[in-house]
């Protein structure tokens, strides 16, 4: 019990969770949760590794809520460029009349990224004064790149701690089997073939053409694969180049229609 105890006094005291066990972090966790109004499913605090002490930063949706919350009306006071940096000063009020004033300042590097870092200025203001005006004296998320990185890390919350302030991620449902499709009536595959061969009519190639073509004895064999073949051979056809077995007819000579004249008739008056 006396370990207990202690180890309570240093999370209180000290802000050191390292000594407490998963059941009592996530108590204290849910704790705070309650006392500020904030819903624990949000994730609104983290753990963070600081100079050796377990800890916790609070996260955007932490100083989101917590505006919200209070009624928290914020007014930028200054947003300028000060030494090739950014500082912007804003000041908070409660519903009550009571004020708080923080600053923020971030180095400005150049193009697209210098804009962005006067949005960042702006947004580190507003949740260090959130935190401040709310009486929360921790570190905010945004904070943490200003700390040299060998002097925290992020340890992985318990899994105890997951499954009541991480949501757990949805399931993808697995993908239903396509539905086989099913085969065309014969009566469809008539209806798709006399249609197809109306596009044909315009050149000259007759139904007769069109079956022999598709080897193929009557329309109702007309199946999506033959469907198929002929919208590839309609554009050749429309250029005037007829695929193998679409060619245009041979004219033969008899005795009824006399033959062409030859080379020895060239120039023959």
């Amino acid at each position: 019990m006396s370990d207990l105890v202690e180890a309570v006094e240093l999370a209180m005291v000290n802000n050191d969770l390292q000594k407490l066990d998963p059941n009592s972090r996530l108590a204290f966790l849910k704790k705070l949760c309650e006392s500020m109004g904030l819903n624990p499913m949000t994730q609104p605090f983290q753990y963070i590794r600081l100079n050796g002490r377990l800890t916790l930063y609070a996260t955007k949706g932490c100083a989101d809520q917590l505006r919200k919350i209070n009624g928290i009306s914020i007014e930028i006071l200054q947003n300028e460029l000060v030494d090739g940096a950014i500082m912007v000063h804003v000041r908070g009020t409660t519903p009550d009349g009571r004020t708080d004033e923080d600053i923020a300042v971030v180095h400005k590097r150049k193009g697209v990224e210098g804009a962005n870092d006067y949005m960042k200025a702006i947004t580190k203001a507003k949740r260090r004064l959130t935190l401040s005006i709310c009486g929360l004296g921790m570190l905010d998320e945004s904070e943490l790149e200003t700390i040299p990185r060998k002097a925290f890390d992020k340890p992985e919350a318990p899994a105890e701690v997951k499954a009541v302030l991480m949501p757990p991620k949805k399931e993808e449902k697995p993908k239903a089997k396509p539905k086989k499709k099913k085969a065309r009536t014969p009566a469809a595959n008539k209806k798709s073939f006399v249609g197809a061969a109306k596009a044909f009519a315009k050149y000259d190639l007759t139904e007769e053409r069109l079956l022999a073509f598709l080897g193929i004895e009557a329309p109702v064999q007309f199946d999506e694969s033959l469907e198929e073949r002929l919208r590839e051979a309609y554009p050749v056809v429309a250029r005037g180049q007829y695929p193998k077995g679409l060619e245009p007819a041979m004219v033969t000579c008899s005795a009824e229609v006399p033959a062409p004249p030859g080379q020895d008739m060239a120039g023959v008056e």
